[in-house]
């Protein structure tokens, strides 16, 4: 089997509370290998990907606060199962994030 890079969702986070950003569809898991937040303004800037709607397990995190902009990223395995959600909240609007992995058939 063949394993290709996927980007699963990006754009710019929501001005209110966390919102959906991708679903693993049905027969598939999905591997997210890399989840990348950059904002254009000073300051702290903080990501939050959730599974199902439950508290964040996830997060890309500006160590201090930036002069003029920022970027974070968390690099690592997690794994998706079919029907999973995966929501997105910052601490700021406009913050862009990227959620980059792998997209596997289910055995």
């Amino acid at each position: 089997m063949t394993v290709y890079s996927t980007q699963f969702a990006s754009g710019v986070t929501p001005t209110t509370g966390p919102d959906l950003v991708y679903t693993v569809p049905a027969g598939f898991r999905a591997v997210l290998r890399s989840f990348d937040c950059f904002k254009y303004t000073s300051g702290v800037m903080v990501c939050l990907l959730s599974i199902n709607g439950l508290p964040s397990t996830l997060g890309a995190v500006s160590p201090a606060a930036q002069p003029n902009a920022g970027f974070a990223s968390w690099f690592g395995y997690q794994v998706f199962n079919a029907g999973d959600q995966l929501y997105l909240a910052g601490n700021t609007n406009g913050i862009t994030y990227l959620l980059s992995g792998y997209l596997l058939i289910a055995p």
